[in-house]
């Protein structure tokens, strides 16, 4: 267990590559956001939360 919190501790947490990436996509106009995706995950959290009423 100790191993594994010191792995942890040295590991970033943010991914620089990853934000690198996504800002690149993004200037370059080739970052499509899947808008009906995000509603019905929005939906989707809120009825977990709050339920149908």
């Amino acid at each position: 267990m100790a191993k594994a919190k010191a792995v942890a501790g040295e590991t970033p947490d943010v991914r620089e590559e990853k934000i690198a990436a996504l800002r690149s996509r993004i200037a370059a106009g080739k970052y499509n956001v899947d808008a009906d995706a995000i509603a019905d995950r929005m939906v989707d959290d809120h009825i977990a939360m709050h339920g149908m009423s």
